[in-house]
């Protein structure tokens, strides 16, 4: 047992077995201390502790009044917290009495309390879902009362995904602090056709006295060629085939292909063909003559002409029959002469083709 200096007068005496301590953050160590009034008239005696938070200390009887030469033994529990706080080592502290007659006076015994090392963290992975080649983050705060050093790791399944910098890291965190690594990842082969596909990957985060928490996350990649880009083309392609082949039926051929001539319409008259001589220069009678009631005399021929007639240009021949009403090729008709509905094969074609083509690329989106 040791004892305080016993001062000038000695009034108070401090008996305690061992100076040394030990404890764990989070559990508690009891000092049993025996306080003695030496003097010669009834004292009041007041304990108190130096050198550590006084929210660790409880003391079952903090004051006490002692007659002359009376003793009493106190009860001192030291509980330092479960967290950074309580720094793990050597604390050394002062267990003091006061004297109520002598407040000037303080009688003290000098203590060493030993902390437990404790290691503690936590991890954190942001974002958890990341587009393909964008940084994410992996930070990790120390909660326990020593420095520690942490691996970081990350793994995809079957090694689908590539990591930047290299899929291991080392983090050195001083207590109460945070520190953070930053990595991004992109896969190995993106698919050539669909839409966005998602890679899942795993922080593995390790504490250098094994203690180990895995975090959780994937990539989102797109397709080389998306979805929607295959069914614009494919509508494009069907729009301009429905196009043209209405240009070519409701519109005739495109300018500068070649046409065949329409062919002739029926008719109820006799075609006349076409004159090939110049038709004589008198007019015709628009009635008969009268019939002689005799014989003409017999006439002479008349003299031939010396020279033949200069040959005269047949005029144009005409495309159609006089008063003959054409009407435009291609220009259905029904029974009555009325111009009919024009087909329009296109529009069932683009309507099978076009709406599954939708349906899928709703669902794509999706």
């Amino acid at each position: 047992m040791q004892e305080s200096p016993s001062g000038e007068q000695g009034r108070v005496g401090i008996q305690v077995q061992t100076t040394s301590f030990a404890v764990a953050p989070g559990d508690s160590v009891t000092i049993p201390i025996v306080l003695t009034n030496r003097g010669l008239e009834a004292d009041v005696l007041t304990l108190a502790v130096d050198g550590i938070p006084t929210s660790w200390i409880y003391a079952s009887s903090p004051s006490m009044s002692l007659n002359p030469g009376q003793a009493q033994e106190v009860s001192l529990s030291i509980q330092p917290p479960h967290s950074l706080e309580a720094g793990a080592g050597r604390h050394p502290f002062r267990i003091q009495a006061t004297s109520q007659l002598a407040p000037g006076q303080v009688f003290e015994v000098a203590c060493i309390l030993t902390i437990a090392a404790f290691a503690e963290f936590n991890s954190e992975l942001r974002p958890q879902r990341v587009e393909a080649g964008e940084p994410a983050r992996v930070t990790v705060e120390n909660r326990g009362n020593i420095p520690l050093a942490y691996t970081l790791a990350w793994q995809s399944p079957d090694g689908a995904l590539a990591f930047e910098p290299a899929p291991t890291q080392e983090l050195h965190v001083p207590p109460g602090e945070l520190a953070m690594a930053e990595f991004s990842a992109k896969p190995r082969n993106r698919p050539l056709f669909g839409g966005e596909v998602s890679f899942p990957f795993t922080a593995r985060v390790q504490s250098a006295d094994a203690q180990v928490q895995n975090l959780s996350g994937e990539v989102a990649s797109r397709a080389l060629i998306p979805a929607w880009l295959l069914a614009a083309v494919l509508i494009g392609i069907i729009a301009i085939a429905c196009l043209s082949m209405a240009l070519i039926l409701w519109g005739g051929a495109p300018e500068g292909a070649p046409t065949e001539p329409p062919a002739a319409q029926p008719t109820d008259e006799v075609e006349q063909p076409a004159p090939t001589e110049v038709p004589p220069t008198e007019p015709t009678p628009t009635q008969p003559p009268e019939q002689p009631t005799e014989p003409p005399p017999p006439t002479e021929p008349p003299e031939q002409p010396t020279e033949p007639p200069p040959p005269t240009e047949p005029p144009e021949q005409p495309t159609e029959p006089p008063g003959q009403a054409t009407e435009p090729p291609g220009q259905p008709t029904d029974e009555a002469g009325q111009p009919g509905e024009p087909d329009r094969p296109c529009l069932p074609v683009f309507g099978l083709i076009l709406v599954p083509a939708l349906v899928l690329f709703k669902k794509r989106r999706l």
